[in-house]
């Protein structure tokens, strides 16, 4: 943000060289902003910021690995991880509480990322409906983990993210799971008429499906819906 104005308020006017050259970023910010938790907004606005909710922006350039324990302003103690093929953020005093992602590599050179966050769960302590960790920001740490593997190891982009979804995830609901299952429910259709298009889009529109679209992942690589109480999904470019 620059003088109170939004970076997409502060293109206006510029020359159509300049906006093209930040093209992708700006259409990547509005895809964002229609979904993402409103108290991630100020960071994704301004990437001057020093930390994307309690973690240090300056964690993910990438050039050393990190093994520290920030405390926020909220007094969360979180333990930061990065290496060249994880970045693990939890909570010191209760671990329900992270965000985790790794990077494989195929032989190929194929780079595929995975993903588990949990913000809003915990089998540890009890928290009321509607909780939300207040330090780490799910939407805006799942790009930057994109970027951040995107530069690792062999410099290929990600072209891949995989997600696992469960029915118990630390002792709540998870979203994508429920969601995926209300979409496919909202057809009115035997499951077994179901289509693999329909599937798909129904993955499309859960909590990830959005997010994975707005980074460029619009390809369903791969589901797998077959167990009561678990699904995996394969997202691809």
């Amino acid at each position: 943000m620059e003088n109170g104005r939004t970076e997409m308020e502060h293109t206006r006017g510029k020359s159509d060289a300049e906006t093209t050259s930040r093209g992708p970023t700006l259409r990547r910010t509005k895809q964002l902003l229609r979904f993402i938790d409103p108290r991630e907004l100020p960071s994704l606005l301004d990437r001057k910021k020093a930390k994307i909710g309690g973690v240090p922006r300056e964690f993910f350039k990438g050039d050393k690995d990190i093994d520290q324990i920030i405390v926020t302003k909220n007094g969360k103690r979180l333990h930061c991880k990065f290496s060249d093929r994880r970045i693990y953020i939890y909570d010191e005093d209760n671990d329900d509480f992270h965000f985790s992602s790794t990077l494989n590599i195929l032989d190929d050179s194929k780079k595929i990322v995975g993903f588990s966050i949990n913000t809003t769960n915990s089998e540890k302590e009890r928290v009321a409906e509607g909780y939300r960790y207040p330090d780490l920001y799910p939407s805006l740490l799942f790009a930057e983990a994109l970027k951040y593997f995107d530069k690792k190891i062999s410099g290929n982009p990600v072209e891949q993210i995989r997600v696992n979804w469960f029915d118990d995830y630390y002792g709540g609901k998870s979203v994508n799971f429920d969601e995926y299952h209300a979409n496919l429910a909202a057809l009115g259709k035997d499951p077994t008429e179901i289509t693999l298009a329909e599937r798909e889009e129904a993955v499309r529109n859960t909590w990830t499906g959005r997010l994975a679209q707005a980074h460029g992942f619009t390809d369903i690589k791969d589901i797998n819906d077959s167990l009561a109480h678990r699904i995996d999904v394969t997202f691809a470019k």
